[in-house]
């Protein structure tokens, strides 16, 4: 099976795939806008043969319109191979509770368009797509409402489920929305009321996020005890809630997690819950260890550390992506596999 990962991060579905289907998978290009996400998508998976396009518009033209004229079809069938299933991470920002939830009215939020035109072009078999919760109730409904209908005009059966990532093998409570569909398809799990089967927990391969954490890590990623009264406090003013550590499973891995917010907000563990040891000394998650409750296997996750990319810049990387575990189980799931 061929796939092309549209504004595809570091490549959650690349490896969700790739966990499947095995040799059976092959990523034939990958698109993102973002070159720290290219670079630690190169890094994950070493194969030359990829496409790289750093911007969908590249693939598309700039879009004044939905309608795909025939020298637009053939410019995408020139530009893109075949494939028989799209991945789309589509910008989340437009549709966030977090961000302005300005929908369609956001640059970024009308990129699902390059999405539209993209399947009325290439036809694949399948498509994934994936979102935060919020785009299901963004403009009172509207916006799903139209990306619903406008995948059943151009011929796909579709639905959308809203998963937790915790219930399928993921130690992170992290609800994001996944709409599926498969071209003229009759597939009965494509069905609002049978989301893919939750992982019973004598089943998963992780069942702890303490699993993931490491029992020694540099000093830098312990909390100051100044810095420590301001983390651990339940906030101040008009924005009071509960501050706790040692959450399991762990809170969602957020975009801006690099910035320390409270723990009511972000994921600290002191070394008592993490190896027997003090209570007082509490630390946040390292880079490598957000990737590890992200859902990314080892190999895959020292290979994006190993990057030379900033703390930073892999904080945000691994706040932003697709968890690979719930991929699996979604791609399972839609290809009855």
């Amino acid at each position: 099976m061929k796939g092309f990962d549209l504004f595809s991060g570091i490549g959650g579905f690349h490896e969700g795939a790739k966990n499947l289907l095995k040799d059976n998978f092959q990523a034939i290009a990958f698109c993102d806008f973002d070159e720290k996400s290219r670079i630690a998508y190169r890094s994950a998976y070493k194969d030359p043969e990829i496409i790289e396009f750093d911007d969908v518009n590249n693939i598309t033209g700039e879009l004044s319109s939905t309608i795909l004229s025939s020298k637009k079809k053939s410019d995408i069938n020139n530009i893109l191979p075949n494939f028989d299933i799209l991945f789309g991470g589509f910008p989340c920002q437009p549709f966030s509770s977090m961000g302005k939830g300005k929908g369609f009215g956001d640059d970024r939020g009308v990129l699902f368009f390059n999405i539209e035109m993209i399947l009325k072009a290439k036809k694949p078999k399948y498509f994934i797509l994936e979102n935060v919760r919020g785009l299901m109730n963004i403009q009172n409904g509207e916006v799903m409402s139209y990306i619903m209908k406008s995948l059943e005009r151009m011929g796909y059966q579709s639905t959308y489920w809203l998963l937790n990532a915790a219930d399928y093998g993921v130690p992170q409570t992290r609800r994001r929305v996944f709409i599926v569909g498969e071209l003229d398809g009759n597939n009965i799990n494509i069905n609002p009321n049978t989301p893919p089967p939750k992982i019973p927990i004598h089943r998963r391969r992780i069942k702890s996020v303490k699993e993931l954490l490491s029992m020694d890590v540099d000093s830098k990623y312990y909390l100051s005890e100044k810095i420590k009264k301001t983390i651990l406090s339940d906030g101040t003013g008009g924005y009071k809630y509960k501050s706790q550590i040692n959450m399991d499973p762990a809170r969602p891995l957020t975009y801006t997690m690099h910035k320390m917010h409270r723990a009511s907000q972000d994921n600290y563990y002191s070394d008592e819950y993490i190896k027997d040891g003090s209570k007082n000394r509490i630390r946040r998650i390292t880079p490598y260890e957000a990737l590890l409750i992200q859902g990314f296997k080892k190999n895959t996750s020292k290979r994006i550390v190993n990057t030379g990319l900033s703390d930073t810049q892999l904080y945000k990387l691994a706040g932003n992506a697709v968890s690979p575990a719930v991929v699996k189980e979604v791609m399972r799931h839609l290809l009855n596999f």
